[in-house]
């Protein structure tokens, strides 16, 4: 309903991983690129590149999510996230010709994908403070679990979205997405960022 993106009509379709892997796929193919299982696809020409189509796309998420910290003024991070023991630079490689592919076939199906849920939710909230409030308003207490797989991009929004009533769940120590974007930090951050409010530990953890 509060459409960010000027190039989406707001019958906009929402697509999963599957739909998401299709794309992907397509694009690869359009750069003349043969992943790791397509070999068959493409009649067996060519050697296939030991890069599998998910691995691709959780390259391009992870650009996603740095290009919106870097282009947001009023984002908390302000410097990229170091990936080089996240991505290779063969991944890196590939991600980087498909990534605008792969947004060009979103935009022309008017299509969104989980990642953009969230970066224009940050972004309607960081631009538009009477739809921020309304929220807030609406939402006055917010409760966020596992919260050591969050990403920067997702602690930005919670920090966006809340006000004086946020209760977190989460352990440092048990922090297993971070080939997804979580960011290992976060725990120590939401004491930065939320100065004042109660960070204490529970018994038997360390303060």
């Amino acid at each position: 309903r509060n459409n960010t993106a000027p190039t989406m009509s707001g019958s906009f379709c929402i697509i999963d991983q599957s739909e998401q892997m299709r794309i992907i796929k397509d694009a690869v193919k359009e750069c003349g690129i043969s992943l790791k299982g397509d070999a068959d696809e493409n009649n067996g020409s060519g050697k296939a590149v030991d890069v599998r189509p998910i691995t691709v796309l959780n390259a391009v998420s992870q650009m996603k999510m740095d290009d919106a910290i870097l282009k947001s003024s009023g984002a908390t991070f302000t410097k990229r996230p170091n990936n080089e023991n996240k991505i290779s630079r063969k991944v890196q490689a590939i991600a980087d010709v498909v990534y605008p592919i792969y947004r060009t076939k979103l935009v022309s199906q008017n299509a969104l994908d989980f990642d953009d849920l969230i970066l224009l939710s940050r972004e309607l909230l960081a631009e538009r403070p009477e739809i921020r409030d309304a929220m807030r308003r609406r939402w006055r207490h917010v409760l966020v679990d596992e919260f050591q797989d969050t990403s920067e991009v997702q602690l930005d929004l919670i920090r966006l979205l809340s006000t004086d009533s946020l209760l977190i769940v989460g352990d440092g120590d048990q922090s297993i997405y971070s080939w997804r974007g979580a960011y290992a930090e976060s725990m120590s951050d939401f004491v930065r960022q939320f100065r004042g409010d109660d960070t204490s530990a529970q018994p038997g953890e360390p303060e």
